[in-house]
């Protein structure tokens, strides 16, 4: 996916641009609900798509919504063709239940390609998973064979990983969430150190940057790391550099629904 593109993508996900062209969009959020998140990080998973979902421009002619809720078994919450209104597609995700037994991310991934059978031909296909541990070993379906099959109907995948950086299993978790990702990692693998860093980050930059200059907004929301020093995006290593004071934000609206600075 092409710089431009991934521009192109947020923006329809964020709603931002009174004249922007409408792509037709099919976005599928895939949410892990283990024992591992627990009930309390499982809210804050639900607020962060509820949030999302107002960022986008929801209409079954052009941006369709599908959500998927797992752990060791797969609820299908909302398929692609299911809501036209936000408030009930919001309604939707307050009634998901919290699962709380294994990470069967595999059967989800493959839920998900079916799901997405269900798609336009030619549009978009965009899931985004939300995770924070490995595939259950218990689970029937292959990783490897089920991620194949979505790069096989160009399904684009971007993985939000939940882990600290001092875990055992963090390589080989990480390991995983590259595996699932479509390429390049570094574009669409982003790691968090905890759920509340996932959602302060949220409030601190998706929704307190004004995108008049939206190659800067896009590398606001996603191009730093919210996890310790000298750990970056996808987990890779970088030197820390002094961050520049931000700029006061007041509460006033901008064309893309995201506060504007006053002048």
């Amino acid at each position: 996916m092409h710089k431009e593109e991934i521009i192109k993508l947020i923006f329809e996900i964020c709603g931002c641009g009174r004249k922007c062209k409408e792509t037709p969009l099919e976005l599928l959020f895939v949410i892990d609900s283990s024992e591992s998140v627990g009930l309390k990080n499982f809210q804050i998973i639900k607020n962060f798509v509820k949030t999302l979902t107002d960022r986008v421009a929801l209409d079954l002619a052009t941006t369709r919504i599908g959500i998927i809720n797992y752990s060791h078994k797969v609820e299908e919450v909302a398929h692609l063709t299911q809501f036209s209104s936000k408030d009930d597609l919001k309604r939707a995700v307050d009634n998901m239940q919290y699962l709380g037994e294994g990470t069967y991310t595999a059967t989800a991934l493959h839920a998900a390609n079916r799901m997405f059978e269900a798609a336009k031909p030619g549009v978009k296909k965009v899931a985004l998973v939300i995770t924070d541990g490995q595939t259950d070993s218990r689970d029937e379906k292959n990783l490897t064979e089920v991620v194949k099959n979505a790069r096989d109907i160009n399904v684009e995948i971007f993985v939000i990983g939940v882990v600290k950086r001092n875990d055992p299993n963090f390589h080989i978790f990480h390991q995983e969430m590259n595996l699932i990702a479509t390429d390049p990692d570094s574009e669409h693998v982003y790691l968090f150190d905890d759920f509340i860093t996932l959602e302060d980050t949220l409030k601190q930059k998706l929704f307190t940057k004004s995108c008049e200059d939206f190659e800067a907004y896009l590398f606001h929301i996603l191009g730093s790391s919210p996890l310790q020093p000298g750990f970056g995006i996808s987990g890779e290593e970088h030197h820390e550099s002094t961050p520049e004071p931000q700029k006061e934000i007041t509460e006033s609206k901008g064309g893309c629904g995201i506060p504007m600075k006053n002048d």
